[in-house]
């Protein structure tokens, strides 16, 4: 249904302009590529993400765990350093996640205006 909705209103497009049918769609392969772009790149982030607060989590268990051992043998700071510095790798790869979500909401926010503005320019 979807091919024959876009043959129909192609073929009408054409009709009418058809410098601005082939204007639309390099503007829908370039919306479409820009988003795969920086949507491929925000799945590898969410993936890195949960690794790093499982790490992160699994260390406070192991510590929680070992709680004894650790007083006993005086090896709060090694823990807790290390405890910190997983959920520094996690909170810093938080910040790159949520900067990539923005930019990806700012392309798409662009992208749906400027398709407003597009046939006015043609």
């Amino acid at each position: 249904v979807a091919f024959f909705d876009f043959i129909v209103f192609s073929t009408i497009l054409y009709k009418i302009h058809p410098p601005l049918l082939f204007t639309l769609i390099v503007y829908a392969t370039f919306g479409t590529s820009m988003t795969l772009f920086f949507g491929r790149r925000l799945v590898q982030l969410n993936v890195v993400q949960l690794e790093k607060e499982a790490d992160s989590r699994f260390s406070l268990v192991r510590v929680r765990e070992n709680a004894e051992s650790v007083a006993f043998y005086g090896g709060e700071q090694r823990e807790q350093s290390q405890a910190w510095g997983k959920f520094q790798g996690a909170f810093t790869n938080y910040i790159s996640l949520l900067g990539f979500q923005r930019n990806l909401e700012f392309f798409t926010t662009a992208y749906r205006y400027f398709v407003q503005v597009l046939p006015t320019i043609l």
